[in-house]
């Protein structure tokens, strides 16, 4: 075989190599990023789990749970303790869901999960009237789209006291 042939398969043979280099490094990048979505959602699950089992961490919060939450008393009723305790679980809640939000408009969750975490939001100024509405009133320390969700889901408390 002449060096001409010879340096055609050569070539022939070289751009296989680099396009099966290329399909593998695909392959590869894929299988990474099916990795870390995977590690973003158990990150989820567990700071959601975190936020769930906060009350069997603390009596005030139980108590706080139980009586306005559950028993739907108003929070004159509580105690400074148990209001504090209950909006820190409040807010710890917004900001998981805020987070939520943002990695549903950067692509990372799906609209299922979204609506999900959307629901929760509307649960969560509802229970609370009195601080969903002051959240209304001063949203901006969100992002200005999901100040939009809290304002939508938020949409059916009153203006004034329940």
């Amino acid at each position: 075989m002449d060096s001409a042939k010879l340096n055609d398969w050569m070539q022939v043979v070289g751009i296989f190599a680099v396009v099966a280099s290329l399909i593998f490094v695909g392959l590869e990048m894929r299988q990474s990023q099916r990795i870390a979505l995977s590690a973003a959602y158990q990150a989820r699950a567990d700071s959601s789990m975190h936020l769930r089992m906060a009350p069997l961490e603390s009596e005030a919060l139980q108590s706080a749970w139980a009586k306005a939450i559950i028993g739907g008393e108003s929070l004159d009723g509580l105690t400074p303790e148990e209001i504090v305790v209950l909006r820190s679980r409040w807010n710890a809640t917004l900001v998981y869901i805020e987070n939520m939000h943002y990695q549903f408009t950067s692509g990372f969750v799906t609209e299922e999960q979204w609506q999900s975490n959307r629901r929760e939001l509307e649960m969560t100024l509802t229970r609370i009237p009195e601080w969903g509405r002051q959240l209304l009133e001063n949203c901006d320390v969100y992002r200005d789209s999901f100040c939009e969700e809290i304002r939508e889901a938020g949409k059916d408390i009153t203006t004034s006291g329940e």
